[in-house]
């Protein structure tokens, strides 16, 4: 289904239908389970502090900086935070010491949210087949930033997450691909 290359990446996604045009995903962060969902009108990808927690990072950990406030649909402002993840895990993908943004998104609650929002950074970076017939995502990285997060500079954990320069996630590895 990649037919644009040789190497691709898979992942199964759930819940779509007419009612729930959503196109939600798991994907793994530090090895915990996130319920995602395919954003285009997020300009960046974004998690949830609850989910921030579960995979080991809250504001207050060693590294997290605060930076700034963020809004998306509607006048409701949250405190952002950006902190260094080991790991990001979607389908055959795994990148390395990913900086994300996380805030308490969705506080309003009521109805089943997400907990992270992959967003066009990560759109940009990839490109992408939807099979809706097979239930997955068939995509490729392109090139760039995976993850654009702005804001204030990390502290340097190791020296291999140490953040490239324009504040961008490192790439993902070429190895973690699937060959057809």
């Amino acid at each position: 289904m990649a037919y644009w290359t040789d190497t691709y990446n898979e992942a199964e996604f759930s819940r779509f239908s007419k009612e729930n045009p959503k196109i939600w995903l798991k994907v793994l962060l530090n090895g915990e389970e996130i319920r995602a969902i395919l954003d285009t009108g997020a300009s960046t990808s974004v998690i949830t502090e609850r989910a921030a927690a579960r995979a080991g990072l809250t504001p207050e950990s060693p590294g997290v900086t605060r930076s700034g406030k963020s809004a998306g649909v509607g006048d409701d402002q949250v405190q952002d935070y950006i902190g260094v993840f080991d790991s990001f895990r979607l389908g055959d993908e795994e990148i390395k010491h990913v900086r994300l943004r996380f805030g308490e998104l969705f506080s309003h609650g009521g109805r089943e949210v997400p907990e992270m929002l992959l967003g066009l950074d990560f759109l940009r970076a990839h490109r992408m087949f939807v099979s809706h017939s097979q239930r997955k995502i068939y995509f490729s990285y392109v090139g760039g930033p995976v993850f654009q997060v702005m804001g204030p500079r990390l502290r340097r954990v190791t020296p291999e997450a140490e953040p490239a320069a324009d504040g961008a996630s490192p790439a993902p590895q070429p190895d973690d691909k699937k060959q057809p």
